[in-house]
């Protein structure tokens, strides 16, 4: 906050005309627009009185011990540090980028349909008498999640139908009608229409990525030479009466 106090009169508060075009700019981005006469007052002297109890508090001490008001402040004093990172170049960027291919790897994707057969004692006959019959789409009973997917990488596919099917898919060959697989809802005949191998993306295609995950990896990095600079500050003990294990 903006406001500025004389340090010999810790009761004397003073709204700057920075903090008054900030809560104009913030009631405008909630509001629509500008405040009212009545309304800048009202704005005001709410944060005048939130000013007073702030001090208040602190003399009565109630900041101390307060574990949310610690977490809070340790997390701004991280935010201050972190929002001091320059800006990455072209440079930086492209390195980061080839020592992270993995993250830049398209995994393979599947185009597959499938006729789904519930769990019971009869779901492996139903299977094997469609596929005799031609694999008609009537055959089989309803699906929750449908009965066609497009562009499914095999995580998606093993959140749809649990990892044992998956895995099966993977192995299953492209233009051809699956034998019975198994998942926890039943018995499942598939046809893989199209597989979309995985291949690297370009630096250019992902450049907005590489970005967020550098200033994402810097920001860690700092953070944590910034708490090993400051921990060597200070002196730490640990009560030796209390047992850890």
């Amino acid at each position: 906050m903006d406001q500025i106090f004389n340090q010999e009169d810790s009761n004397s508060v003073f709204i700057s005309d920075q903090r008054i075009n900030t809560l104009i700019s913030s009631w405008n981005t909630q509001v629509g627009r500008d405040p009212s006469p009545d309304e800048l007052i009202g704005l005001i002297n709410n944060t005048i009185e939130e000013e007073i109890l702030y001090r208040e508090a602190l003399k009565l001490g109630l900041d101390q011990d307060d574990i949310i008001i610690k977490r809070r402040l340790v997390q701004k004093i991280m935010l201050l540090k972190k929002s001091s990172l320059p800006e990455p170049n072209e440079s930086e960027l492209v390195n980061f980028y080839q020592d992270n291919l993995d993250n830049y790897t398209s995994s393979d994707a599947y185009s597959f349909e499938h006729l789904f057969f519930k769990k019971g004692p009869d779901a492996f006959n139903q299977a094997n008498k469609a596929a005799i019959e031609g694999y008609k789409s009537s055959a089989g009973d309803p699906f929750y999640a449908g009965d066609q997917f497009s562009n499914q990488t095999l995580t998606q596919v093993k959140d749809i139908f649990g990892n044992g099917f998956a895995s099966a898919l993977s192995s299953q060959k492209e233009g051809l009608w699956s034998d019975p697989i198994t998942s926890a809802f039943g018995i499942h005949l598939v046809y893989i229409s199209s597989t979309n191998p995985s291949r690297l993306k370009t630096f250019k295609e992902v450049k907005d990525l590489v970005m967020q995950d550098f200033i994402a990896f810097r920001s860690d990095q700092l953070s944590q030479q910034f708490m090993d600079e400051l921990r060597n500050e200070y002196t730490v003990a640990i009560s030796p009466n209390f047992n850890l294990n």
